[in-house]
């Protein structure tokens, strides 16, 4: 494990000043990662430190912070509390980690507080006593329709799946519902090896109009990969992460990571008080943000409903 350190600190404001286009500086001990799930974490990590430093948390002084520096799936918080007790926050950030946190974590002073847990409930975080935090989750239909309205004639979506990944099968259990009710037709683009991409991808050739990536831990990792293979034949990607559209999507249609870490410090704030974590319920982040760029749109020959960036708030980010 290694410590937060100051300059990670000092860096925070610039950093978040350019989340949208960041670059693989090594900030302190923190290298800001170019893999998309990495890269996200990073966005969640940066955001949650400058969110605790505006209530008054400094790191060296007050609380410290560390982390897993090979896969930064989550933080460690600790602070002296008032009464001269060490508290030690976990703040996970994938599935795996939430769920490994909460068998493991069980001392007196030891909360596990999940952030942007896409399905906490069918996780079985919830039924731990030690744990709450900030699900991420958007209804796919609210992303479906956001898709439809805005990008003409998309009648028929491809959404990647994998079936080792709980989130993505949750995912896709309400894609299917969703596509149904609105009259589309989904395509299952299904693989879970990193190899099998490029069979998966042919296989579903000539198949959809568009393709949703959406809580697919795997196919957000291959996304550069993803889009290289769809970019000659125009197709646009859909993504669940605003930082997809670094690297090769056309629109995002998520929770914004700096939403996400505001609601998980504002909670890491009370159990730094000393509230009892059975008072803190989980919380469900209910605002969707989209980004587009409408360079590649353009490029690719796409008709955009601008009439309808009202309804979604629109960030358009050109490439």
């Amino acid at each position: 494990m290694k410590s937060f350190s100051k300059t990670m600190l000092a860096a925070t404001a610039g950093l978040i000043a350019c989340v949208s286009a960041p670059k693989a500086d090594i900030i302190g001990p923190l290298t800001f990662h170019m893999e998309l799930p990495n890269r996200t974490a990073d966005l969640l990590t940066v955001h949650l430190i400058a969110k605790m430093k505006e209530l008054g948390y400094i790191p060296g002084k007050n609380v410290d912070y560390e982390f897993k520096f090979s896969d930064r799936d989550s933080v460690t918080v600790t602070h002296k509390m008032e009464n001269g007790e060490e508290m030690r926050v976990y703040v996970p950030f994938t599935t795996q980690s939430a769920q490994k946190f909460a068998k493991e974590k069980t001392g007196i002073n030891e909360v596990v507080l999940f952030s942007a847990i896409t399905d906490p409930k069918s996780a079985g975080l919830l039924e731990a006593k030690n744990i709450t935090g900030v699900s991420n989750y958007i209804p796919v239909a609210r992303q479906i329709k956001a898709i439809t309205d805005i990008i003409d004639n998309v009648k028929r979506l491809a959404i990647m799946h994998n079936p080792e990944e709980a989130n993505s099968v949750f995912i896709l259990e309400n894609a299917k519902r969703a596509a149904e009710e609105m009259g589309l037709t989904l395509v299952v683009i299904e693989f879970s090896k990193e190899e099998d991409l490029n069979a998966a991808l042919e296989k579903a050739n000539g198949m959809y109009d568009a393709l949703l990536i959406n809580e697919n831990n795997l196919a957000l990792s291959l996304l550069p990969a993803i889009a290289k293979k769809l970019h000659p034949q125009k197709l646009p990607i859909i993504s669940s992460k605003h930082p997809s559209l670094d690297f090769g999507a056309l629109m995002s249609a998520g929770v914004d990571e700096a939403d996400v870490a505001n609601a998980t410090a504002a909670m890491l704030h009370r159990l730094l008080k000393g509230e009892n974590v059975e008072k803190i319920p989980f919380k469900t982040l209910k605002e969707m943000r989209v980004a587009l760029n409408e360079d590649l749109a353009k490029n690719y020959g796409l008709k955009l409903a601008k009439e309808k960036y009202n309804l979604y708030e629109v960030n358009v980010r050109n490439r």
